[in-house]
């Protein structure tokens, strides 16, 4: 039976395994822990479970990272797809009639009406 000193290690290898590979299979394996003992300690350990799901959210951030490094690399050798696809989801000219439709509806104003501007005065005054 391991102590508790032992599963506290085993538990933060596996936290730096899913921040820079968010992905529970390849976590485990790399620290020889069972798929079923992983979700255990998730239910029974609120905390870690917690520490789980930002190590993954940290993980897919260093690949998102780590692909956009990779994909201007590429559009620096000039690799046709590459440069496509850059354009295609970062450039509004090369954009889907969808996509443009979907950014137009999250770039719009919205409007306040007098109760909610009086509320953010009241907020941002305790900033200053």
């Amino acid at each position: 039976m391991a102590t508790a000193k032992t599963i506290q290690k085993q538990k933060e290898l596996l936290l730096g395994h899913l921040r820079n590979v968010p992905i529970v299979e390849m976590a485990i394996k790399r620290v020889g822990t069972s798929r079923a003992t992983f979700y255990r300690w998730c239910q029974e350990d609120e905390e870690f479970k917690d520490s789980v799901e930002k190590a993954k959210v940290d993980g897919v951030e260093y690949i998102n990272d780590i692909s956009e490094s990779q994909l201007i690399s590429l559009i620096k050798e000039k690799k046709y797809q590459a440069i496509a696809l850059w354009l295609k989801n970062n450039h509004i000219r090369f954009m889907s009639e969808e996509k443009k439709d979907l950014l137009n509806r999250t770039q719009k104003k919205i409007e306040l009406n007098a109760q909610q501007k009086e509320l953010l005065k009241e907020a941002l005054a305790h900033f200053k």
